[in-house]
């Protein structure tokens, strides 16, 4: 995921640049299907479906360019446009509340902050700010939004486990200037206080 990052800063995602990172992802042998798509509606209605129609292989990930239609927490909509990295994975949770990742940390009630505490982790190394998590999992630099989080549970679609899908939007290098009045004045990307050397 760091080298998805670093690959939001260059003007484009190639698709060299996208099998470069595939490959690297694939190389750490966790997940078991990664996918990373043009477009898509949303990044986690696409793992939820599949996970449910047991039609991909877990954990799974799910990489897009760009959302028309990503969700948050509540009724909250992710405003999802290019420069913003944005993906979910699927990992089985079993009756005990573990996941995959063998983290006795990581259980179904405590994942959502967990995974904004990672997130924040491996945003410092390419911010100059020191991110914040703001309850329960979002992130922030300065007192505005650089990423959301949205977890969605789904009961048993294997035979022991729960799922858990993990949605992540990042702002890495976005321009505002045509975002809703609410994110302008809420959001900012992490091109914006990143480390020299990384923009």
């Amino acid at each position: 995921i760091v080298m998805a990052f670093q690959m939001m800063y260059s003007n484009s995602v190639s698709d060299q640049r996208r099998k470069f990172a595939l490959e690297e992802i694939e190389g750490l042998g966790y997940f078991q299907s990664t996918q990373w798509v043009d477009s898509v509606d949303s990044t986690n209605k696409q793992l939820v479906q599949m996970v449910r129609q047991q039609s991909i292989a877990l954990p799974a990930l799910l990489v897009a360019d760009r959302q028309s239609s990503g969700i948050g927490r509540a009724t909250n909509q992710w405003w999802s446009p290019a420069g913003c990295l944005m993906f979910s994975m699927a990992i089985p949770i079993d009756k005990s509340g573990s996941s995959s990742l063998e983290d006795p940390f990581v259980s179904s009630a405590l994942l959502p902050l967990r995974v904004g505490f990672v997130v924040a982790e491996c945003l410092e190394q390419f911010s100059s700010v020191k991110p914040l998590v703001k309850w329960p999992n979002d992130v922030y630099l300065t007192g505005r939004k650089v990423c959301g989080v949205l977890i969605e549970v789904i009961p048993k679609p294997l035979p022991a486990n729960s799922v858990a899908v993990i949605g992540i939007g990042i702002n890495c290098r976005v321009d505002f200037r045509e975002a809703p009045w609410d994110v302008r004045a809420n959001a900012t990307s992490l091109s914006e206080w990143a480390k020299k050397g990384f923009v």
